[in-house]
């Protein structure tokens, strides 16, 4: 018999929104408008219950489950299959504290099959060079069994993520794979 949460809904999901604040900084390039997406990847939080962390504000659930109806592609990446990532098209169920590993991964897929838009990295980005280095020890197979996903999974939500509609044609990388 397990024991029961001591606490509500709130306190298991609401401190995911101050600690990726704390690792990851505030996004300061304005609010993503969820209406005018086609794929939405929340990471570790469970909005439709914590009311924040990664959803639309005003209602997440709804706005959530209307965005899903309405053809939006909900990637949620969480150890437990929450409230949000039942709404998923894809739920990744990663071992807990192997995020990073998993979403190197997906990084590195999107850099190794060129899916990435190379003309916007030239001009608004510097760095690109330091973070292709440092993803690709994260092949798909190694990032997805150090991550407890399976291989294909991850291989969906890099090119599902990369494949969006404001993504621009891109050419495949020489390789034309995801190095594997």
């Amino acid at each position: 018999m397990s024991p029961r949460w001591p606490g509500t809904a709130a306190a298991r999901d609401k401190p995911g929104a101050n600690i990726s604040t704390a690792l990851h900084g505030n996004w300061v390039a304005g609010a993503q408008r969820i209406e005018d997406s086609d794929v939405w990847m929340i990471v570790g939080g469970n909005p439709v219950i914590s009311k924040s962390n990664g959803a639309p504000p005003n209602n997440p659930a709804k706005r959530l489950k209307d965005a899903v109806t309405g053809g939006l592609k909900l990637i949620v990446v969480d150890p437990r299959r929450t409230e949000t990532a039942k709404r998923a098209a894809l739920h990744l169920a990663v071992k807990p504290g192997e995020d990073p590993a998993l979403l190197a991964g997906i990084i590195h897929v999107i850099i190794a099959e060129g899916l990435h838009d190379r003309s916007f990295l030239a001009a608004h980005a510097q760095g690109f060079e330091r973070l292709r280095d440092a993803v690709r020890p994260f092949t798909p197979d190694s990032a997805a069994a150090r991550a407890g996903v399976p291989v294909d999974s991850l291989l969906e939500a890099a090119r599902v993520f990369a494949g969006g509609r404001d993504a621009p044609e891109r050419q495949r990388s020489a390789d034309g794979g995801a190095g594997r």
